[in-house]
């Protein structure tokens, strides 16, 4: 890996909401990992469907999982574009973050290494 590169993860992986979002996504898989194996057992053994109901139930399922996370996705970029980012503890940060980061990555950041 680039030097460019090690430098954009350490500023991106700097930021305590990036490694707390990181941490909860790295449990939810590994708690998928866990329940997703048995899911099929517990679908056709105790529910009763039968193998191709189960695998539609999965499809749908899944697509479904895909239309809800871009609508939310659109949802939310259409709020940041309104001026409404949600604020949180640290203020909007519709600038001031993704600035810093995308000038890490392109290089230009240097300036900046001890303001973040």
């Amino acid at each position: 890996m680039s030097s460019r590169t090690l430098l954009f993860v350490r500023r991106f992986l700097s930021d305590r909401d990036v490694r707390v979002l990181l941490l909860a996504n790295i449990l939810v898989g590994v708690s998928y990992s866990f329940v997703i194996p048995f899911l099929s057992l517990f679908g056709t053994r105790e529910v009763g469907l039968e193998p191709m109901a189960f695998s539609l139930f999965m499809v749908a399922t899944s697509l479904g999982s895909i239309a809800f996370s871009t609508l939310l996705a659109r949802w939310s970029d259409v709020r940041r574009e309104d001026g409404h980012s949600g604020g949180g503890r640290r203020g909007p940060r519709v600038d001031g973050g993704d600035r810093r980061l995308r000038e890490s990555s392109e290089g230009g950041g240097e300036r900046e290494r001890g303001a973040a």
